[in-house]
């Protein structure tokens, strides 16, 4: 069955959405020191050990010198490790480190308790519509998330 929407609302809903976003961001650079690339960045190599810089450059869908930058920035906090792949010496592979793995962790806590502070404005099958929908804004908003 198809939708159809004013474009105006499509608008004004993206609008907010851009809006709690930003703003959303913002407050983890301020709280955590991290931007949201570098926050998808722990949270692909958590998922995912040991990717090349061409791999996390093609999931996170930037070139391999931006990829190349931040993965630099975040070895040199301590966050990351680039480490000689065992199979080829060549090949350097990406890990995420225990310092990493903790300052995801702290923003994971963090986060839920932002949002679990706020269920009880939304009745429970609000609350499960908006997260299923959340799990599906990459089709909403035709994106390939996994590098395609």
């Amino acid at each position: 069955m198809s939708y159809t929407i004013p474009e105006q609302q499509v608008n004004e809903a993206l609008f907010s959405f851009l809006q709690s976003i930003y703003l959303f961001e913002q407050r983890e650079l301020d709280m955590f020191g991290v931007d949201w690339g570098e926050v998808y960045m722990m949270q692909l190599l958590l998922r995912q050990p040991g990717m090349r810089i061409s791999e996390l450059s093609s999931r996170m869908k930037v070139k391999d010198f931006v990829t190349s930058r931040t993965v630099t920035k975040l070895a040199n906090a301590g966050l990351l490790q680039r480490i000689a792949s065992t199979k080829d010496k060549r090949v350097v592979e990406v890990y995420i480190t225990d310092a990493g793995k903790a300052k995801i962790a702290s923003i994971e806590k963090f986060n839920y308790a932002a949002v679990s502070a706020n269920f009880e404005h939304i009745s429970k099958e609000q609350l499960l519509l908006l997260m299923n929908t959340i799990g599906q804004l990459d089709k909403l908003l035709n994106l390939q998330p996994n590098g395609g």
